[in-house]
């Protein structure tokens, strides 16, 4: 176990090596939606219920929408978004993957949670932007 971990650090070590880039994006996942009355969330749907709640299910369909007609050559579009996950192989942000797979996610890695966690809450993010009109 703990080569496990050092392996990680490792990995973890070498992504750091890789953030000098010409912009910054700062990922702080979704910030509206808080009720101040409950002190919560709103709970994730799964996509069955979803489907179910029409205009929710309209909102998300319509946000979707607006993020892949993004110009490609926005670094926060669907495009560059997914392919920051794997396809389109491509570098991001000026940045080039180093794993031997496509794009930069940590699968079969214990890294996994670490990196997809942040990825998720940047597409959230996005997603939310293009469901406000703030894209």
């Amino acid at each position: 176990m703990r080569f496990l971990w050092q392996s990680a650090v490792v990995q973890a070590l070498a992504l750091l090596s890789l953030t000098a880039t010409t912009n910054a994006f700062r990922v702080t996942g979704a910030t509206t939606g808080y009720d101040s009355r409950s002190k919560s969330w709103p709970a994730r749907q799964t996509i069955e219920d979803l489907i179910k709640a029409t205009p929710s299910w309209d909102l998300y369909v319509l946000a979707l929408q607006r993020f892949q007609n993004t110009s490609a050559a926005d670094a926060l579009s669907y495009f560059q978004v997914a392919g920051i996950h794997g396809y389109p192989n491509r570098p991001w942000d000026g940045v080039t993957g180093s794993g031997s797979g496509v794009g930069f996610c940590m699968h079969s890695s214990v890294l996994f949670p670490l990196w997809h966690r942040p990825y998720m809450a940047l597409y959230e993010v996005s997603l939310l932007a293009h469901s406000m009109g703030k894209s």
